[in-house]
């Protein structure tokens, strides 16, 4: 039943691009100007935010728009969000390798 003459579900164009691109800018938090800059823009983007949940979570026929478009913006925004913190929070390692796992209780013992 695979048909594989169908052509492939469209990618937005830069959908690819924008996960290889940074999220923002590192902010220096030792100068007030850049970290009052940066609350302005979490506090923009916030703002776009919060109309888009209240209106998702409205009653159906409450609803000013579709649930899809909905979704689809506050996912956007919280992408936005997201980079947003990213530019004022150090880089985290998530994994760590077994080996320096290793290394590190051969030191400690």
């Amino acid at each position: 039943m695979n048909d594989v003459s169908r052509p492939p579900t469209p990618v937005h164009p830069r959908a690819r691009a924008r996960s290889r691109d940074p999220l923002a800018a590192p902010v220096d938090l030792a100068d007030p100007a850049a970290v009052r800059a940066w609350a302005e823009k979490v506090g923009a983007t916030v703002a776009l935010l919060r109309p888009l949940a209240e209106d998702a979570t409205a009653q159906k026929g409450q609803r000013v728009r579709s649930r899809r478009y909905l979704r689809n913006r506050i996912c956007w925004r919280i992408r936005d969000l997201d980079a947003l913190v990213s530019a004022v929070t150090p880089t985290v390692a998530l994994y760590v390798p077994p080996e320096q796992l290793d290394v590190d209780r051969e030191r400690a013992g």
